[in-house]
């Protein structure tokens, strides 16, 4: 008797969204580690809001390179300036893929970051969102000596609370996610787009999901988290009052 072939499981497809805005001196750095992971991406988005430097050129210069690797590119240049919350929410509503990375202008990726990721949704049909430690680095490149979590000061309590799915309360209370080291379903832009204005992007993607489904944490560092003075919020040592005002975007603000 013939035995029936066996059934191909069904891999999740992946969409990185990038938002640039005059991020020419380390742009390309973080492009190329997305074409140098393990697990290259499906699609990529990128956003431009209206630079002024080099920075359309270069991402018109990947956008060839990548589509010659197989990638499905979907690139815009805003005419006028949003804002990176408008921008990603422009963004991330182009996105098609079953997961989605949230990716920042001037960090690098460690080169198994989407495989390791994507391989913990996999294996838990019910997770929704996640994110990892990040190794700070300055302008440079250069190691800062402590992580992400370190500067958030991260508690057993906190990570406990995210692990048990009592996470909601956690993330109100502050946001633990940074957009260039979190992914998730695309499922969740359903109930998250359009972006709010007055939030963080990735306080609400965090937050919302914590409200409707499952959040969880990677203790491993899987990207460099660019410091300098350009970063919208960055990552120095934060004092009370900084963990509640991260989450809430500046009224002032349109970087």
């Amino acid at each position: 008797m013939t035995q029936p072939a066996a059934t191909k499981a069904k891999t999740s497809t992946v969409t990185a969204v990038v938002c640039t805005f005059n991020g020419a001196a380390w742009l390309g750095e973080q492009l190329q580690t997305l074409l140098t992971q393990s697990r290259i991406p499906d699609e990529i988005v990128i956003g431009d809001d209206a630079s002024t430097d080099g920075t359309w050129a270069m991402v018109e210069a990947f956008a060839v390179q990548a589509r010659a690797r197989g990638v499905d590119m979907k690139v815009a240049r805003n005419a006028e300036r949003l804002g990176y919350v408008g921008n990603f929410s422009r963004g991330l509503a182009r996105a098609t893929g079953d997961i989605v990375f949230l990716c920042d202008q001037d960090d690098a990726w460690h080169p198994d970051k989407i495989a390791t990721m994507v391989g913990r949704f996999g294996a838990d049909p019910g997770l929704t969102f996640l994110h990892s430690d990040a190794r700070l680095v300055d302008a440079n490149g250069k190691d800062m000596g402590h992580g992400l979590f370190e500067a958030l000061e991260l508690s057993t309590h906190e990570r406990e609370s995210v692990r048990s799915g009592d996470a909601f309360i956690t993330y109100l209370r502050r946001n633990l996610a940074t957009g260039a080291a979190s992914a998730f379903r695309r499922s969740l832009l359903d109930i998250a787009l359009p972006l709010p204005p007055d939030w963080v992007h990735d306080a609400w993607l965090a937050t919302l999901a914590a409200a409707v489904g499952k959040v969880d944490i990677i203790d491993d560092a899987l990207v460099d988290y660019r410091q300098h003075g350009g970063n919208q919020i960055g990552m120095a040592r934060r004092t009370p009052k900084q963990r509640v005002t991260d989450m809430f975007r500046p009224r002032n603000d349109t970087i």
